[in-house]
């Protein structure tokens, strides 16, 4: 495996420039072991964290033509399958779309997704650059996708505006949002959401970099906003080596920062639990009926100071 030295945190901070940095780490991923690897030392890092389940995404189109499909996921779920023998972690994978791509490589990226499905693929997401990339001219690939049986998410208003977060929950059938910050642009939005009960994957050290919101203390932070609007929110981790940041580090220094209180935790097991819906006992019968999308990352169901245990 290659290497590489992102320093994009020390000079422009937005989206285009880690997506510019993103592109280069994948470059460095060149076969199956590669993904095998990576998965496995990830899920490690989430088992130590206290993470029991895990939801992994990632973006086939930035690894190709170097790997193929197959053998990436196969890579994965390889890494996933020994994480869950040796830290009792159970994991499931989530192929996105590279939605600068357009649509008609997106129609062909499902087929790919639907041709090689191993029970580990739960769903399909939207990901990379959201301007001009509406979530509009895609609902003919996420009718494609549900119809086939697949849960769908969408990344939306990170940095597009709020109208993407309606079009992602009108057009193309999600209720997971994954970021969604600028909905509080829009409070009768909010208030659908919450009719709605659209669940919102937010990545607080992430926003630091990729948003207009760069002060976690801030009153007016799109998350806090979020959770006092009363939206459905989980707080979730981006990549540790980009955003210097693990579920260890960031569960106990959200409340301090956010003024979340332990009896308000918007991410609790019992709710996570239904979210993802899973069965118990949880087993891997249970997972044939397609869980629903929890987390672009990770998602801790135990973790220090701000869940129950």
């Amino acid at each position: 495996m290659g290497t590489v030295t992102p320093r994009w945190r020390d000079t422009s901070r937005d989206l285009a420039s880690f997506l510019a940095v993103y592109g280069q780490v994948c470059s460095c991923m060149r076969d199956l072991d590669d993904f095998r690897a990576t998965t496995y030392a990830a899920l490690k890092r989430s088992a130590d964290s206290g993470a029991r389940y895990v939801e992994l995404f990632f973006s086939p189109a930035a690894h190709e033509p170097v790997v193929d499909y197959p053998s990436m996921v196969d890579g994965i779920v390889d890494g996933m399958r020994a994480a869950r023998e040796d830290f009792g972690l159970r994991a499931r994978l989530i192929p996105a779309h590279n939605r600068e791509l357009g649509l008609e490589r997106g129609m062909a990226f499902l087929e790919t997704v639907l041709r090689h499905h191993p029970l580990e693929v739960i769903g399909i997401g939207l990901d990379y650059t959201e301007r001009p990339h509406p979530p509009a001219q895609f609902a003919p690939l996420f009718a494609a996708a549900r119809a086939a049986g697949l849960e769908v998410t969408a990344h939306a208003g990170e940095d597009g505006p709020a109208s993407y977060v309606r079009d992602a929950i009108d057009l193309l059938g999600c209720r997971r949002i994954d970021d969604g910050y600028h909905v509080v642009d829009d409070p009768a939005l909010m208030e659908r959401c919450k009719q709605l009960d659209v669940l919102f994957t937010v990545r607080p050290t992430t926003t630091l970099h990729t948003t207009v919101w760069r002060d976690m203390n801030s009153p007016k932070h799109a998350i806090r906003r979020m959770i006092e609007a009363g939206l459905r929110v989980t707080f979730n981790t981006d990549d540790p080596g980009l955003f210097a940041t693990t579920l260890n580090r960031d569960m106990p220094w959200l409340p301090r920062h956010l003024a979340c209180r332990k009896q308000r935790s918007p991410t609790s097991p019992p709710m996570a639990f239904s979210i993802a819906g899973i069965r118990r006992p949880a087993d891997d019968r249970a997972h044939q009926s397609r869980s629903l999308l929890l987390d672009p990352i990770v998602l801790a169901l135990r973790a220090a100071g701000l869940t129950r245990r």
